[in-house]
């Protein structure tokens, strides 16, 4: 997301999001990624009203406002489940957008 962000939002204003605002930023979702978190950003930009839809087009010079954290660890027993399905012929798909860092962590546990 912060590809179409050009600022950041922060408690004294709007500031240009430069190098080290970039940094700090994806040092944070870094950080919060390997303790399990889900990272959803926030961003917002006024624009004008107009008649038709809104196309990702209009999806850029974002302001990033912040960041939603999740914390939705794998269960206790989600490996025993696993195995007893395996047990029962069922195989295990799993589609998801989590992160390569959020699924290495689950793998360590």
């Amino acid at each position: 997301m912060l590809s179409i962000c050009t600022g950041v939002q922060s408690g004294d204003g709007v500031h240009p999001l430069d190098a080290a605002r970039r940094a700090g930023i994806e040092q944070l979702y870094s950080d919060w990624s390997a303790k399990g978190f889900r990272v959803l950003g926030v961003a917002a930009k006024t624009v004008e009203a107009r008649p038709g839809a809104y196309t990702r087009t209009d999806e850029k010079e974002l302001t990033l406002a912040g960041f939603l954290l999740f914390f939705d660890p794998p269960k206790a027993d989600v490996q025993q489940a696993i195995v007893d399905l395996a047990k029962r012929g069922v195989q295990l798909k799993i589609i998801t957008a989590i992160t390569r860092r959020w699924r290495g962590m689950s793998r360590r546990r």
